[in-house]
């Protein structure tokens, strides 16, 4: 179920003759093995979805940007983890806000409770980057996070955060 934006299209995903209704269908007939959900926007959606369906997975938006509005990093890892419920991380480069801030960007999201994270990359240099980040990682502090989100507080304005709102 991908990009639920808001109430209206949970409830169209989750009603009677909706998506998920023929995901189970295609999982009992054995044409799917897992059945994920992803948001972009409001992690209340989502704990209200896994209210109402134990989705195996949810890919949520995890840049540090987002911990100012509507953050899943502070409504959503909590409840998808006492569920059970895989979840990976996207945007983590702020969909491309933070990428004067690969490393910082990379280790806040990784310090995160997800069981993955996505990193888009357009580059050989770019991948290596990446891997060379996760291959040295170690968790934020407090301190690092904290310092982090004073640098860049100043880019959670609408035209940087086009996924959580245009105004």
């Amino acid at each position: 179920m991908h990009n639920v934006w808001d109430y209206a299209r949970l409830d169209e995903f989750t009603g009677k003759g909706g998506a998920l209704e023929a995901a189970i269908k295609a999982r009992e007939e054995g044409l799917v093995r897992h059945i994920s959900i992803s948001c972009h926007t409001d992690p209340q959606i989502l704990v209200k979805a896994l209210n109402r369906f134990p989705f195996d997975s949810a890919l949520v938006a995890l840049s540090a940007l987002d911990h100012f509005i509507l953050s899943f990093a502070e409504e959503f890892l909590p409840v998808a983890n006492a569920k059970g419920i895989a979840t990976i991380g996207m945007k983590v480069l702020g969909f491309g806000s933070l990428t004067h801030e690969v490393e910082r960007s990379l280790r806040y999201a990784f310090s995160q409770p997800v069981s993955t994270v996505i990193v888009g990359m357009e580059s050989m240099a770019q991948l290596e980057q990446n891997l060379a980040i996760a291959e040295s990682f170690t968790p934020m502090t407090d301190e690092e996070r904290l310092a982090f989100f004073k640098e860049i507080i100043p880019l959670v304005r609408p035209e940087k955060m086009r996924w959580k709102t245009t105004e």
